[in-house]
Formats: C-alpha cells, sequence, structure tokens
C-alpha cells in the first residue's frame, strides 16, 4: 500500500508539473499574439455600403468616427461633385516642365479666401517633396505674390510679407484651390476677411439684396488695390478665370476631393512637378488646418465636421434665399462649373 502511494504521488506531481508547463506556455502565447498589430479591422456592422466612402477615409486618416447615421452617402457627394475627383491639368504641367528645371521648381498654393488653401499647403508639405531642390523641398505654403491675391494684379508686382521674399515668382507654378461656390458663398458668413458686403445674421450669404432683389456688391481688399463685385457669384468667377485664363501655367484641385480623396489628389499634385511622395505613410491633416488664435480661422473645421458639412447636400444652400438661388443659376460661369464638375442643386418647385 505504502508503495502504491508514492506511484500515485509521483504521478500527481508529474501533472501538476505538466499542467503549469502548458500553462505558462500558452501565457507566452497569448503575450505574443496580443503584443502583435490587430491583423483584422474592428467591425462597424451599422455602416452601409453607400456610407463607405466617408468612413473610410475618416478611418485611414485615424479620425474617430461618430454615428453611422450621420455620415454622407456616395450620392449624397457625388450629387454636388461628380463622380470622379478632377485631375490636374496636364497640359499646363508639361509646359512649366518645359520652362523651369527641376532643382527650381515650386509648387506653391494659392486660391480664394476659404477654399481650403491652408489645408492643401499643409498636405503638400506633409506628404511631396523634389529631390535635389535648391530650397528645401518645393512645397511652399503661399504663391509668393499673396494666394489670395488676383494674379492679374498681383503677380511680378507684389511681394507676399509672408512667404513671398526670396523667391522666383516666374519659377512658381501655383497650384489653385476650387471650392463649390454654393459652400463657399456660406463659408464666407463665418469668415469674411477682407471682403465686405451688406449681411446680417438672419440675411447670408445676401447673393442678392433682401428688400430690393438687386445684386449685393462685395468690396475686397487685397494687398495692392481694392476691387469691386456685382456679387459675391461675379467674385467667384472672376476670381477664378484669372488663374484660368493666365498666361503662365497653372493648375487646379478642388477642395472637395482634398476632403473624400486626398492621397490620389496630392499625389497627382506632386507627380506635375516631377515631386514624390514623402516616405512614409500618407500624412492627413485632421484637425483644423488654420490656426484658430486668429480671428478670421476661429471655428475653422477639421477634418470631420467639414466631411459632415460639405458631404451633406442639406447644407449647400443653407442660408440662401430663392431669389439668391435664382441669381447664381443664371449668372454663374457654367463652363467653370463643367469644368470642375460642380451641379446645380434643386431649388423645390423650380425648374
Amino acid at each position: 500500500m505504502r508503495e502504491n502511494g508514492r506511484i500515485v504521488a509521483v504521478i500527481l506531481f508529474v501533472s501538476l508539473d505538466m499542467f503549469l508547463l502548458w500553462s505558462a506556455i500558452e501565457s507566452i502565447e497569448g503575450d505574443y499574439h496580443s503584443s502583435r498589430p490587430a491583423a483584422r479591422l474592428p467591425v462597424v456592422p451599422s455602416i452601409r455600403p453607400e456610407q463607405m466612402l466617408a468612413f473610410s477615409t475618416l478611418r485611414t486618416a485615424g479620425v474617430a468616427l461618430p454615428s453611422s447615421q450621420q455620415l454622407p452617402t456616395r450620392s449624397d457627394i457625388s450629387s454636388q461633385y461628380g463622380d470622379a475627383p478632377v485631375g490636374s491639368n496636364d497640359e499646363a504641367c508639361q509646359e512649366y516642365r518645359r520652362l523651369v528645371p527641376k532643382s527650381q521648381r515650386f509648387l506653391a498654393v494659392a486660391g480664394l479666401f476659404n477654399t481650403g488653401t491652408h489645408l492643401l499647403g499643409n498636405l503638400l508639405v506633409r506628404n511631396c517633396q523634389i529631390d535635389g531642390h535648391v530650397k528645401g523641398t518645393g512645397m511652399r505654403m503661399v504663391v509668393p505674390w499673396g494666394k489670395h491675391n488676383p494674379p492679374l494684379t498681383h503677380r511680378l508686382r507684389n511681394v507676399a510679407k509672408v512667404g513671398g521674399k526670396g523667391v522666383n515668382q516666374t519659377s512658381v507654378l501655383p497650384v489653385v484651390v476650387v471650392k463649390d461656390p454654393y459652400h463657399w458663398a456660406i463659408s464666407q458668413c463665418r469668415h469674411r476677411y477682407s471682403s465686405h458686403w451688406l449681411h446680417d445674421s438672419d440675411h447670408c450669404p445676401a447673393i442678392v439684396n433682401w428688400n430690393t432683389i438687386a445684386p449685393n456688391a462685395v468690396t475686397v481688399k487685397y494687398a495692392l488695390d481694392f476691387k469691386n463685385y456685382k456679387s459675391h457669384i461675379e467674385f467667384w468667377n472672376e476670381w477664378n478665370r484669372e488663374y484660368i485664363n493666365a498666361s503662365f501655367p497653372a493648375i487646379f484641385v478642388r477642395f472637395e476631393d482634398l476632403l473624400f480623396d486626398a492621397e490620389r489628389a496630392i499625389t497627382g499634385l506632386c507627380k506635375c512637378v516631377e515631386g514624390r511622395r514623402r516616405r512614409g505613410g500618407f500624412r492627413y491633416v485632421e484637425e483644423s488646418a488654420k490656426n484658430s488664435s486668429t480671428v478670421s480661422h476661429q471655428g475653422a473645421n477639421g477634418l470631420l465636421s467639414a466631411i459632415m458639412r460639405y458631404g451633406n447636400p442639406q447644407k449647400r444652400l443653407e442660408g440662401w434665399t430663392k431669389e439668391d438661388w435664382i441669381y447664381a443659376r443664371d449668372h454663374l460661369d457654367w463652363e467653370m462649373m463643367a469644368r470642375f464638375k460642380y451641379s446645380l442643386p434643386k431649388w423645390p418647385g423650380v425648374q
């Protein structure tokens, strides 16, 4: 009996050792697996297929997602801006490369107020560079004559106080940010910069005067002069048309493509000047690209709120009146609207 007891004790001891050994192995394996990067994406069962464009943009940028009900659908986006991004002008790219040696090229940002110029500048600086450039990466936040100044009166005549000194203006390729004029006019209500027109909190954008229904004139102070526009519609038409008709090469990017297809848009701009993407993954601008410490920039949209606003077609005519809508319909440059694939929003009961 004593011998049998010893055998049982040995068996129990060995079993205990095996149990502890396997527990240790499982613990080690568990630690190893948990330390590896997650291979599977989080399950988001409430995201519908038509919301995947907005969802994937936010997820790739590492932005915390809202509830799925708020996400714009692909049809929400395409109804405003078409089904595909607008590429840069290949002819302008070729002409610029012919004129300027690679080591001296600059890609610099221009655009109307409230079009996303600061966003574009940050995306270019973070993601693009020209190898062998005489001055850093070749990416500049502003054109040296001032990013909001019209080129006919300011290029080769004005040197911007910030980012303008020491730059050969003929070596610069402007990349002009264009924004849907309907959303853009509403942005003017939030940040008017140096533009002035009759409006108040109850009447904005006030394309026409709400009493007389006459066009509501806009006066803009630029670096070298003042300019008067018949309304915000002519402001948008004429300012952008100067770059389209310019005697020097210029390329364009839509603000909306910087929101919903930023990586492809920036890669295309970079290739235009024979630049390349900087090492590492694409770097988004998640928060507001503007310095909110300045008055004109306070409340500027970050990526999340911008996608929610500009992906929502109901926001496109926010604050507009029927008379505003009719004037825009009749006076917008529809050749330019077609070029940038901007649609005419519908007004209930009006053809």
